[in-house]
């Protein structure tokens, strides 16, 4: 059980987090099956596990790749509507 949204440190309602490509794809591959391609170090695994644990995600609308936490929590931040987004430097969501 999560303790009351106000006791949180942080607050996030409505908001895009943009995240590093390869950070964004290892999340969306474990929250679509647990397991990821990504190669990453077995307690980081574990540790994005639980964070991932209960939480609903569902496909953001926009942007493209993105996923969507209708309420999140996430190393104790907790929020309402939060989507986290892949962000590539060299060319950010197809702009020139």
């Amino acid at each position: 059980m999560q303790p009351p949204l106000a006791s949180a440190p942080l607050v996030l309602l409505n908001v895009t987090l943009l995240l590093p490509d390869l950070e964004m794809r290892a999340i969306g591959e474990l929250a679509a099956g647990g397991s990821t391609r990504v190669n990453l170090r077995a307690d980081t695994l574990d540790l994005l596990r639980t964070q991932l644990a209960g939480q609903q995600v569902v496909p953001a609308a926009w942007p493209p790749g993105g996923l969507k936490f209708p309420t999140f929590s996430w190393f104790g931040i907790r929020g309402l509507d939060v989507t986290l987004a892949p962000y590539t430097a060299t060319n950010p969501w197809g702009s020139a």
